[in-house]
């Protein structure tokens, strides 16, 4: 499915939002699935912001921070020289991660709107 661009036309298709939580809830698969699809929100948001609606901003804005939150959470764990509270933090990191991107999901198949604060974008 091509969508025309133009200054009026606002790009509303889920099919890569989509692709994107699947990539991300793919992340036990050494993490690369989920490298990669923060790579693709990262350059997506700089490059599309201004084409991209509101709903499509504030998912990808959701996984982005999903994914700073673990990632940060993560290295400090393995910094963490006592391994059953580096083990508690990674699984923390997982269950929350899983929690954040599967809420994402269904409210993407509902079309529904996370957070969104026009004047605070990153």
């Amino acid at each position: 499915m091509a969508t025309v661009h133009s200054l009026s036309t606002r790009i509303e298709d889920k099919t890569l939002l989509h692709i994107l939580y699947g990539l991300f809830l793919a992340y036990p698969l050494f993490g690369i699935p989920a490298l990669l699809a923060l790579f693709l929100n990262c350059v997506l948001s700089l490059t599309q912001k201004t084409s991209m609606s509101e709903f499509m901003q504030s998912h990808l804005k959701w996984q982005r921070h999903s994914a700073y939150i673990a990632l940060f959470i993560t290295i400090a764990a393995l910094n963490i020289h006592k391994t059953w509270i580096a083990t508690l933090f990674l699984l923390s990191s997982a269950l929350w991660f899983s929690y954040r991107m599967i809420r994402g999901w269904l409210d993407l198949n509902d079309s529904q709107m996370l957070y969104f604060n026009p004047q605070h974008q990153t």
